[in-house]
């Protein structure tokens, strides 16, 4: 965590136009890098003040238990968390519980505080954990992080 602070971030501001301020940079990651996005907002929340978790693992371990365990670092923060209703259907193990505790969490947040305008909860009812769902719902992620202009501008990235 401390190198993509430290180190990566840094350096994208330096080498490309971008608007380095909070309300402008995003973390966002899949699986086990849903997990990743939220311990930045945690550990990190003047730093990333948006987030998008997508099919997040939030079985693994006691993660929605840390989730409980800590206090909100911002209020002002907009999460998107997405959830296939068909992930882990087919596991044996803890990962059978994906989509409960994805559920589990958004709950958790609310209950600690968040906003619930700025936390947004998404499934699919054929939805599986492939990049395929992933895909979709990154483009449904920024698109409700950063507004619909954040994918339609005519301007030439350098």
């Amino acid at each position: 965590m401390q190198t993509l602070v430290d180190q990566i971030k840094p350096y994208i501001d330096q080498t490309y136009r971008t608007l380095p301020e909070k309300e402008n940079t995003a973390i966002a990651g899949c699986s086990l890098g849903g997990l990743v996005s939220i311990y930045a907002f945690y550990e990190h929340a003047e730093i990333f003040g948006k987030s998008a978790l997508i099919s997040a693992s939030f079985w693994y371990g006691s993660f929605v238990e840390f989730i409980r365990s800590k206090s909100l670092p911002a209020l002002d923060h907009l999460m998107y968390i997405y959830a296939g209703e068909l992930e882990g259907i087919y596991k044996k193990t803890i990962q059978s519980q994906m989509v409960s505790k994805t559920k589990e969490a958004h709950h958790v947040l609310l209950e600690k505080g968040f906003v619930p305008a700025n936390l947004r909860l998404e499934t699919d009812p054929l939805g599986t954990h492939d990049s395929f769902f992933f895909s979709i719902r990154f483009m449904s992620a920024m698109k409700w992080l950063f507004g619909e202009a954040c994918i339609q501008s005519d301007e030439p990235l350098r």
